[in-house]
């Protein structure tokens, strides 16, 4: 069967897992993960103060940033197979990103935040923090070499799914001719779930993992251009491994060690229609195979996307984004289903239409609507249906800075 706990209708966590916590002591694995966690924090505001300091001088300024305000309606608002009851939300988001220039040097910060609050539940509450930034030093008029790193801190309101991320990695990128170019990123990440030690769940999430990619770009004509990539990464998890006797999971001596290989191709056209509008077609394909030691937790994704963007008379502009995915899993199970990202939209099949109608120079109407299935499971196993719909009327503005 599968093991679906990401949409089993409980605001509990015993409930929502289904299984029967596992109280693992805080003690030596927790002080760990909370020293790692403060590491991260201080250790990348550590960095935005070298980088900016070395780049200070006759440092050219440019920035932006980007609020939406707006009422939400959602038809299933606890992602559960289960749910029929709906709910409205209000939710902002704020986005920045400012860049600096100096000679050879350059960094770049960006900010993304942002809450959702609902009128009547309140387990889907959250709010949520991503902080990145950059620095490149050019080498040569055709290459370069820096150094990224970002954090990412999700808190609900009953703490049942927080997580936090870091990722830092050294760039190094290079033209090989005006067409050609190429990037390759080498570091690693640390994902701390922060419910992990705590008696919610009968596994531990929290891992961390070396990285590695790969990605070359090619500009085939002047609104053509391909992209592929390849990135691979080791997650060694503080939990034990797992195999199945008699139908049931049972724990090993070793570690749950995965191996996640993650190739994929995009495609980005420019095309111009009438009176000057124009039209980007912008559509991607990913291969998402993790490998694991741990019965219950391979599985293979096949996703494919397609976003195009038009400028209609008006200057109305309408995107349409749509996701279509097919999933396997080796053992016909996977444990951690659990682990959706609260503060974005599920990874399952999808359409979203989005409409922004001028009001002024920085201010816009959204309307935007979005439909979630999980369709096409490519599986031998029932999957029970899935279905979310979301309607949301709201005011963006952009400026620069």
């Amino acid at each position: 069967m599968i093991v679906s706990w990401k949409k089993q209708k409980s605001w509990r966590p015993n409930e929502r897992c289904g299984c029967v916590p596992c109280v693992v002591s805080p003690s030596k694995s927790q002080s760990r993960r909370e020293r790692l966690w403060v590491i991260c924090k201080y250790g990348l505001w550590i960095f935005f103060g070298v980088c900016f300091a070395v780049s200070v001088d006759k440092a050219q300024a440019d920035g932006r940033i980007r609020m939406q305000m707006g009422c939400e309606a959602d038809t299933n608002p606890t992602r559960s197979v289960l749910s029929t009851s709906t709910d409205q939300l209000l939710r902002m988001v704020v986005e920045a990103e400012l860049t600096h220039v100096s000679g050879r040097h350059s960094v770049a910060a960006n900010y993304l935040g942002g809450f959702k609050l609902h009128f009547r539940q309140s387990s889907e509450d959250l709010i949520a923090t991503q902080l990145g930034g950059l620095y490149s030093y050019q080498l040569s008029p055709t290459s370069l070499m820096g150094i990224r790193t970002s954090i990412v801190d999700a808190s609900l309101r009953e703490h049942d799914r927080d997580y936090f991320i870091w990722t830092g990695d050294v760039v190094f990128g290079s033209r090989l001719t005006s067409r050609l170019s190429y990037m390759i990123h080498l570091g690693g990440s640390y994902f701390l779930f922060k419910p992990d030690g705590r008696g919610f769940y009968r596994y531990n999430f929290s891992h961390y993992a070396p990285t590695a990619e790969f990605a070359l770009n090619l500009h085939l004509t002047k609104r053509l251009s391909v992209s592929s990539y390849y990135q691979v990464e080791r997650r060694t998890f503080d939990d034990t491994s797992y195999r199945i006797v008699d139908d049931k999971l049972q724990p090993t001596q070793s570690n749950r060690i995965d191996l996640r290989h993650m190739p994929g191709v995009s495609l980005q056209y420019e095309l111009e229609l009438f009176s000057g509008k124009m039209l980007i077609i912008d559509t991607a394909y990913s291969l998402f195979i993790n490998d694991s030691n741990s019965a219950g937790s391979s599985a293979l994704w096949h996703r494919y996307k397609l976003a195009l963007s038009m400028q209609l008379p008006w200057d109305l502009n309408l995107h349409l984004i749509g996701t279509f995915q097919l999933t396997r899993y080796k053992d016909a199970m996977y444990i951690d289903q659990n682990l959706y990202e609260p503060d974005a939209d599920e990874k399952e099949n999808s359409l979203v239409i989005r409409l922004h109608v001028p009001i002024f120079d920085v201010l816009s109407l959204v309307i935007q609507a979005g439909f979630y299935r999980n369709d096409f499971h490519n599986d031998l196993v029932d999957v029970l249906p899935y279905s979310r719909n979301t309607f949301m009327l709201g005011l963006d503005t952009d400026f620069g800075l």
